[in-house]
């Protein structure tokens, strides 16, 4: 294969394509001592075909792959007018949208479906009724299993297909290929990384262990209309825990970039131009914005047409949504991952070390540590916004952006 056991973990996305197109099946995605999957050849039934190295997305740029990007895509903010659709998606349900006109043509879609700590994975949408369990984030890589050669079997008929994950998933579907069809949409899910799925199902365990009552689903949640959308564990006997994202440790771990997957953080398809057609992300930016469209807490949508293709579906959509024109530098300030890769954590290291020698509870010590500095630049946020209702300070605009990471 492509990569060598030195670079394998550095470099390997995990998106399967090389599972997909192997013809002796004698490739498999196994789990390493971080918790994220990656391929495992059985050598003896290998015939050296090279197909693998030649569906591998790894060094290939979204231009090459995806030939049919814009070179100045648009941007958007926009959701659903559907409330009942709005409030079940993560981000004003633009995803569910597009895949129900899809659906409606007589095409598939391609989602994600499963709870977070369990079997999350990829299925193919044929109704409505199949697509409602891929709405909300899942938060977790997802089990891409057989789709490619799913999806390449129901373009090869002609039929419309959608497909949506996360970019290095599009890539990989891309580099599957080998070209580009006609009847091929893709949307690529706006990316922070991949986080351990080990370290999910270890924090898991330590609540059940806390609370000695098992955790059925873990997820997140619009609750509250009047607060950002929250992370609630609910239980075997019915009850149920609202966690706020500033104060679940994992949520911490998470956003500090402690324990994504090692390719995360060099990930070639976190810039413009984006490999799907349309990339999506949640809009929690734009205070003005949230509080004339947002009222209720039910999501709007940060969106970019990558492509005609991208833009046509967003046409084919318009009278079910509400839309409106962003510049690309307001949607990057916004959320940067639309332009870059999180940044690797210094403490990434030790996380983990201690996390596999000592256990979850333990590693939480790392993840007060991470986060100890995003705390403090919290603070000086509300000082500074507290100062601007004060009195109009040159520049503190400028100086907003910077303590929150946006690159100037």
């Amino acid at each position: 294969m492509i990569l060598n056991n030195n670079d394998i973990e550095s470099k390997c996305y995990g998106c399967s394509a090389c599972v997909n197109i192997c013809p002796k099946k004698c490739i498999t995605m196994a789990e390493n001592d971080e918790g994220f999957r990656f391929p495992q050849m059985t050598e003896d039934t290998c015939i050296n075909c090279d197909l693998c190295d030649k569906a591998c997305p790894i060094g290939k740029p979204a231009i090459e792959l995806h030939t049919g990007q814009l070179e100045s895509p648009e941007c958007y903010f926009c959701y659903a007018l559907d409330d009942i659709v709005r409030k079940r998606s993560a981000s004003g349900g633009m995803a569910f949208t597009i895949s129900e006109f899809v659906i409606s043509q007589g095409g598939v879609v391609f989602g994600v479906v499963g709870k977070w700590f369990e079997h999350v994975h990829h299925i193919m949408a044929t109704t409505v009724e199949e697509l409602i369990p891929t709405s909300n984030s899942k938060n977790i890589q997802s089990d891409i299993g057989n789709t490619y050669n799913e999806a390449m079997k129901q373009l090869n008929t002609g039929r419309l297909v959608l497909y949506t994950g996360t970019p290095c998933q599009i890539a990989g579907l891309y580099s599957f290929l080998g070209k580009d069809y006609d009847n091929l949409l893709t949307l690529d899910i706006v990316c922070h990384g991949v986080p351990s799925q080990k370290v999910l199902k270890a924090y898991i365990k330590s609540i059940e262990q806390k609370n000695r009552k098992k955790v059925i689903n873990f997820g997140r949640e619009n609750i509250n209309q009047y607060l950002p959308a929250q992370y609630i564990i609910r239980y075997d006997d019915g009850t149920n825990d609202i966690i706020y994202p500033d104060s679940s440790v994992y949520r911490q771990g998470f956003l500090t970039n402690l324990f994504q997957r090692k390719s995360c953080y060099s990930c070639q398809y976190a810039a413009v131009p984006r490999i799907g057609d349309i990339s999506l992300a949640d809009m929690m930016f734009s205070q003005e914005i949230l509080k004339k469209h947002d009222k209720t807490n039910i999501g709007i949508s940060s969106i970019m047409a990558n492509s005609n293709k991208g833009k046509n579906a967003i046409k084919d959509v318009r009278s079910k949504i509400y839309i409106e024109s962003l510049s690309m530098r307001a949607l990057a300030s916004g959320v940067k991952y639309f332009v870059e890769p999180p940044l690797y954590n210094d403490l990434r290291g030790e996380f983990f070390h201690c996390f596999l020698s000592k256990g979850f509870n333990e590693a939480t010590k790392i993840i007060h540590k991470a986060y100890a500095p995003a705390k403090r630049n919290q603070r000086k946020v509300a000082f500074v916004k507290k100062l601007m209702l004060l009195k109009k300070v040159p520049g503190l605009g400028y100086i907003i952006k910077r303590l929150r990471g946006h690159n100037i």
